[in-house]
């Protein structure tokens, strides 16, 4: 009710209050907007216009669960609830009377507590390659969580919603990652250090197929199973255990990466060599079947080489270096056949099925070179023989070995050059000139 003064003695005068719309809002007793699932929420509504007698709210708490009230805030009770699953919820309370209406609306959190949080990360890169950070939370709440990342020595902080970012590190050397998630009223951190290196060696590893059974696929597990094999191969190869780093890939099939790192540089060591030694004992090992482990049971895990295309890696470049390599010896023995194959081509027949006797001998040759012939067989030496050949005899004697043909004619003629020297020029030095008709 309203009061209403009539003249400077007359006492109020009560009268009918105008109707207005109402105004209020809506809160959760203890102003906290993050709970826990089956945690009490206490939501208390409160008017700050219109007639209260009147007004109608309705209640919608998100998850369902709607409800009509009267003369709600004339009691002061709060409304009561609590939610199941984790999850973000739209509470809205509608008051209404014959005036107007107005809404007042609240956001809620239901947040499992963070149970774990695990930075998975490769333990070496190389210089200026991309590398992804991964944040594994336990429980996974979608879109509730916030991370906040720390990248070597920064101390202004990288946010993201996602639980991986992608950076690169351009100089060598140790990095440490931190990061950190929180979800409501719980914040868990964790912490790695990564080695950036201008040069290792990347052996893609595989097991027995029996293994994907027993993969939980969580981190700790992944961990421990590198471990394993990193033992175990020092241990067969000798090599210091802190230069192997076997690291298990997330998913099914369970496969593995074993980065072989350099050693610190000492004058006394050729990196190089030592490099190829330590990565061919790897390999011997690997392929001999000497690297395995046995599960809980009895259940024997074999590490065996994963076949790849591309073979042990090098982030350093020196993969395309060797591509280079081989294509240029690929295009020498290239280069070569074709010189051997001309070659061949060009050479003439070297098997003349013929017998020829003295007196035919004596016909081929040509009466302007016979008295040099005689002088020379007279002088006993040999070696400045001229030869001359009519090419008619020629012609005749090339019938006896094959059909004459047009186009060969430089053929016959060096065939018979040949039978020549076959049968009357021993001696290294000859001079010949073929004769016209």
């Amino acid at each position: 009710m309203c009061a209403k003064v009539v003249g400077p003695a007359a006492e109020p005068v009560q009268l009918q209050c105008p109707l207005t719309a109402p105004r209020g809002e809506v809160s959760i007793r203890g102003d906290a907007v993050s709970v826990r699932p089956r945690e009490d929420v206490l939501f208390v509504v409160r008017q700050e216009q219109g007639d209260v007698l009147t007004t109608k709210y309705q209640v919608d708490l998100g998850d369902g669960f709607k409800a009509m009230y009267v003369n709600l805030t004339l009691t002061g009770e709060p409304i009561r609830h609590h939610y199941e699953n984790p999850g973000i919820y739209r509470v809205s309370v509608r008051a209404e009377n014959m005036a107007g209406h107005d809404e007042a609306v609240l956001f809620v959190q239901v947040n499992s507590p963070l149970q774990a949080l695990y930075l998975e990360v490769v333990p070496v890169i190389g210089i200026n390659q991309e590398v992804n950070l991964t944040a594994v939370l336990l429980p996974l709440n979608p879109n509730l969580t916030v991370f906040y990342w720390w990248i070597g020595q920064s101390l202004q902080p990288l946010l993201s919603l996602d639980n991986s970012v992608t950076t690169r590190f351009t100089d060598a050397g140790d990095v440490r990652v931190t990061v950190q998630a929180a979800c409501g009223n719980s914040v868990l951190q964790d912490s790695r250090v990564i080695r950036v290196l201008a040069q290792f060696q990347v052996v893609p590893l595989q097991f027995s197929r029996d293994l994907d059974t027993f993969n939980p696929n969580t981190p700790e597990w992944r961990e421990d199973v590198g471990l394993v094999v990193t033992r175990l191969l020092s241990k067969e190869t000798s090599i210091p255990e802190e230069l192997l780093v076997t690291v298990v890939k997330p998913g099914l099939p369970t496969i593995a990466d074993l980065y072989v790192l350099l050693p610190p540089p000492r004058p006394t060591r050729k990196r190089s060599l030592t490099s190829d030694k330590r990565l061919a004992a790897v390999q011997q090992a690997l392929n001999s079947h000497r690297i395995s482990f046995i599960l809980r049971g009895g259940l024997r895990i074999l590490v065996d080489l994963r076949d790849t295309d591309e073979g042990p890696q090098r982030p350093s470049g020196s993969g395309g270096y060797w591509a280079v390599v081989v294509l240029f010896v690929t295009g020498l023995f290239a280069v070569g056949a074709f010189i051997l194959y001309k070659f061949k081509r060009k050479r003439p027949g070297r098997t003349v099925y013929a017998q020829m006797h003295n007196e035919k001998e004596q016909e081929m040759t040509s009466p302007v070179s016979h008295s040099e012939d005689a002088q020379s067989t007279m002088q006993g030496n040999h070696s400045g023989v001229v030869l001359s050949i009519n090419s008619r005899e020629m012609h005749s004697y090339l019938t006896l070995v094959a059909p004459p043909e047009p186009r060969l004619a430089w053929i016959k003629a060096q065939v018979s050059l040949d039978l020549l020297l076959l049968l009357g020029a021993p001696t290294s030095t000859h001079q010949f000139s073929l004769g016209k008709r």
